[in-house]
């Protein structure tokens, strides 16, 4: 198993850096990621340990929707890019 594991590429190591059409031809996909592309939904967020892809997993979802729903919206951002400062000046 371990030698099959070592062959596979999975491309660039961070899903933000990855090009969606690009990583659209590795990425791995799961029957769970598919509630990203239901239109039915109106809001979804992916929380995970860092590095498990989640990244990776709302560049795809952005690509896959992109031409299929006029309609949806894909927002990535980084719990630091949530975090109001605060001066104490």
């Amino acid at each position: 198993m371990a030698s099959l594991l070592e062959e596979l590429d999975f491309g660039n190591e961070a899903g933000d850096d990855a090009d969606p059409a690009d990583l659209a031809t590795y990425f791995v996909e799961q029957s769970a990621f598919r509630s990203f592309l239901e239109t039915d939904s109106k809001i979804l967020v992916a929380t995970a340990k860092k590095g498990v892809g989640k990244s990776a997993l709302l560049q795809w979802a952005a690509h896959s929707l992109r031409g299929a729903d006029q309609d949806s919206l894909v927002i990535k951002c980084r719990g630091a890019d949530l975090v109001r400062y605060r001066n104490l000046d």
